[in-house]
């Protein structure tokens, strides 16, 4: 990515590929912290919103958790080269970045590679496109934080790990087949 005339690893690029293999909203990522991840699922708690303030999620159901694939693993592991105070577990994984700046710098991102311009929002659509017919629906439903009215908690619990390892699966198969 061009910065001043000179080309330059782009400090965001692992959050553009985690947002489409994740298909988390942009503030969500943007609120992603260390401590919400660890070996098996990451824990989806907050989003920063585009002025910037910290809220518990477009709606009841984005606090969330989903498994961890080889391919969330490995951009995780990649962006450990951006931490800055590596021992404190609320330190944002990709930075302190906001939604105004993110939205930008993948704007010069998408010019610089010829990739034609779509939202960060639109970003997660591209995981949607790409994997809402391999889940039922509600396997997908609760990986992006959607809402089911009239449903407890225990219900979503029970019927989660039920189709959790199934989920998993899935989603490993169709990421070795679309990103190899």
């Amino acid at each position: 990515m061009p910065y001043n005339g000179t080309i330059c690893q782009d400090s965001l690029i692992y959050a553009y590929r985690f947002q489409v293999v994740t298909g988390l909203r942009p503030g969500e990522l943007m609120g992603l912290e260390w401590g919400d991840i660890d070996n098996d699922y990451i824990h989806i708690r907050r989003a920063i919103n585009a002025k910037g303030i910290t809220t518990n999620g477009k709606n009841e159901f984005a606090a969330r958790d989903f498994p961890q694939t080889r391919y969330t693993r490995m951009l995780l592991e990649s962006q450990q080269v951006y931490r800055v105070t590596p021992l404190d577990p609320h330190e944002r994984v990709f930075g302190s970045t906001g939604q105004l700046c993110y939205r930008k710098r993948w704007g010069i991102y998408c010019r610089y590679n010829g990739i034609p311009y779509i939202t960060p929002y639109e970003l997660r659509h591209t995981f949607s496109s790409i994997y809402k017919n391999h889940f039922s629906n509600w396997v997908y439903e609760e990986l992006v934080g959607h809402t089911h009215p009239g449903v407890n908690w225990w219900s979503i619990c029970t019927r989660w790990m039920e189709t959790w390892t199934a989920f998993l699966l899935c989603l490993t198969a169709c990421l070795m087949k679309d990103f190899h």
